[in-house]
């Protein structure tokens, strides 16, 4: 079974993890090789340890007991000023 649950701080490492093998999967071919290559897990759980940080982020996390984290989602306050998002926020690519 799958639990669906708030991100928290303890969680940036297996956000990174799934952030950057995800990436890796799926655009392969398709991103420069060097961008891809240069995706590091460290990195994504130092920016992620920051995200989640962030009071007004919603972050959430996909869970399976024995695998641990396997897919996560996050969003929060419009940032650019733009009044044609319909609920005032946005998803966010990070």
């Amino acid at each position: 079974m799958i639990d669906i649950r708030t991100a928290t701080s303890e969680d940036a490492p297996a956000i990174a993890h799934v952030q950057v093998q995800t990436w890796k999967t799926a655009y392969g071919g398709v991103i420069a090789d060097e961008f891809l290559d240069a995706c590091s897990v460290a990195e994504r759980t130092d920016r992620w340890s920051e995200i989640l940080q962030r009071p007004e982020q919603g972050s959430f996390v996909a869970e399976i007991e024995s695998h641990g984290v396997i897919g996560f989602a996050n969003g929060g306050p419009e940032r650019d000023g733009r009044d044609d998002f319909r609920y005032g926020t946005e998803h966010r690519l990070l």
